[in-house]
């Protein structure tokens, strides 16, 4: 019995580990920014940053994405009530405020704003879709012009919202939804 514990708990060790360093490099590469830690293996700290590795599944949204909405919001925040001022190389707020509970409003109300019609699901549906299928995407001809293909697009848009408002007003059996499934 506690070896399985113990399995499970090296199992989430590692997952934290390794997140730590998705985390890191897309700091690094993205926002040219560091992790900084008050001790060198602190794993509460890891722990805490799996908390985006569960809204990058829940509101299928790219970390990039999430970090783009959450580290601007913590640096106004910070730089409002802080005397010292900030260089520009660390986080710019703690980990615990990053991944608390303000950042996660503050991410539905994106999610809500920018993506109205659920256009990010839909997204990630399609992309998941197409690696399972190993699909390459299609290349799109601009062949009448950047104008008419935004027109277009648009047009796409708008319908697909009316139909999945249409298909959200009817009522289904629920079915039972798993986390990273993408024909859900």
């Amino acid at each position: 019995m506690s070896g399985e514990i113990d399995d499970r708990i090296k199992a989430l060790n590692d997952l934290a580990w390794n997140w730590k360093g998705v985390v890191e490099s897309v700091l690094k590469k993205k926002f040219n920014r560091r992790l900084f830690y008050v001790q060198p293996r602190d794993q509460v700290t890891y722990y805490r940053l799996l908390s985006l590795r569960t809204w990058t599944m829940q509101f299928k949204l790219p970390l990039e994405e999430i970090l783009g909405v959450l580290l601007p919001f913590w640096d106004s925040v910070v730089r409002k009530y802080s005397r010292k001022p900030h260089k520009g190389q660390g986080l710019g707020c703690t980990i615990p405020a990053l991944c608390g509970d303000k950042s996660q409003q503050i991410l539905e109300e994106y999610v809500k704003k920018k993506y109205p019609g659920g256009e990010n699901v839909r997204a990630w549906k399609q992309q998941k879709q197409d690696t399972y299928f190993r699909i390459e995407k299609i290349k799109v001809s601009y062949a009448k012009g950047v104008e008419d293909w935004v027109g277009r697009y648009s047009k796409q848009v708008h319908s697909q919202r009316r139909r999945n408002s249409i298909i959200e007003t009817k009522k289904r059996k629920p079915r039972r939804r798993f986390p990273d499934n993408p024909w859900l």
